[in-house]
């Protein structure tokens, strides 16, 4: 799933793109799925940062940073994951 800050447009939508996606390094299938979902609607976010771990990325998510990509089995073990 593509978590995103509080407020933020649909991702699955062309105006609901992120500014930033944060992701993994290129070899990780879970960047892979957005970055081909974007490749086939033609739109990209205008910035990539990577990151090494899943509380680092979810931390950015919540500041508002942008989104990331992340497994749902992952996020459900974060108590800020409901918000």
């Amino acid at each position: 799933m593509i978590v995103a800050p509080a407020g933020h447009p649909p991702v699955n939508r062309r105006d609901g793109r992120p500014r930033t996606m944060i992701v993994f390094g290129h070899v990780c299938p879970h960047r892979k799925r957005p970055e081909a979902w974007y490749e086939r609607r033609g739109v990209w976010p205008q910035r990539t940062i990577e990151l090494g771990s899943y509380h680092a990325m979810l931390g950015c998510v919540i500041a508002g940073m942008g989104a990331a990509p992340l497994p749902k089995s992952v996020l459900d073990t974060f108590p800020e994951s409901d918000g």
